[in-house]
């Protein structure tokens, strides 16, 4: 079980993911980088992967702050290891 800790590194981990991405006027090149991080980076769980590469590649939403609450969201209800 992942204790709060946890949960603030992963939360660090997410908004610098958020940062290096490509912007979304690059959705192809942005798309590329958040698969190969949460899908192929992890195929342990490539259910969790696909749901957090669909909602940071979604263009629709570009505050962070929405972006890694929903992301920590999909990881509270994956399959994570560390």
């Amino acid at each position: 079980m992942l204790t709060r800790a946890d949960y603030v590194v992963l939360e660090n981990l997410l908004l610098l993911v958020l940062i290096v991405a490509p912007g979304f006027e690059s959705m192809g090149k942005r798309s590329t980088f958040v698969r190969e991080v949460f899908v192929t980076g992890y195929p342990e769980d490539t259910i969790c992967g696909e749901n957090l590469a669909k909602i940071l590649t979604k263009p629709t939403e570009r505050d962070s702050d929405i972006l890694q609450a929903q992301a920590i969201d999909i990881l509270a209800n994956g399959n994570l290891m560390l």
